[in-house]
Parts: C-alpha cells; sequence; structure tokens
C-alpha cells in the first residue's frame, strides 16, 4: 500500500478501511503519527516494521486486540498513543492482529 514511502508523515485511515494489509506501512521512516478507525480489525504482519519515526498511535478502539497466537493486547497499552506505536514498530515482526468483538 504505502511501503517504503518516505514522505508520508501522518495518515488518517478512513472508516471504510477493515484491514491493514501485512507491510502496509512498511519502511515508512518519516510516519509520525496515524488514527486507527473503530471499523479496522485486522492489522497484517510487519504492517508497521520499520517504521522508525512512528511515535503516536491512536485506536478508536483499543479493546478486544489479539495477536496471532492469541495473546491479549492490552487496552490500556493501546489507549496510550505512544505505547501502541511501540507495540506495532517494536512487537513481533511475525505478528498480525485482530480485533475480537462480542
Amino acid at each position: 500500500m504505502f511501503a517504503e514511502c518516505t514522505g508520508l508523515e501522518s495518515i488518517v485511515i478512513p472508516d471504510s478501511v477493515t484491514s491493514i494489509g501485512w507491510s502496509a506501512f512498511y519502511g515508512c521512516t518519516a510516519l509520525t503519527s496515524i488514527v486507527i478507525p473503530d471499523s479496522v480489525t485486522e492489522i497484517g504482519i510487519s504492517a508497521f516494521y520499520g517504521c522508525t519515526a512512528l511515535k503516536s498511535v491512536v485506536f478508536e478502539n483499543p479493546e478486544g486486540w489479539r495477536d496471532s497466537l492469541g495473546n491479549e493486547i492490552s487496552s490500556e497499552d493501546l489507549s496510550d498513543p505512544a505505547v501502541a506505536a511501540s507495540l506495532l514498530v517494536n512487537g513481533d515482526v511475525g505478528s498480525a492482529w485482530e480485533r475480537v468483538t462480542l
């Protein structure tokens, strides 16, 4: 999608998007902030790998996220934009995320 786009600094993903594909923002070294809407329920493997400047990720719905191994990702952590950014950039590169809705 935007892999290795070095000019992309921030993005607000539209509400029509339900999935962020694997490596979608891979290597976007200028990306500093992103807003992930409630409509997104999947984040692919390495979606934000190499986004070294990413400092703020706002999850409109931080509840119910799990990695591909079934480990819960704390909604408290995802409510903090700096922690959420760190988890996406520095987390297990081979792990996808999904939001489980009840």
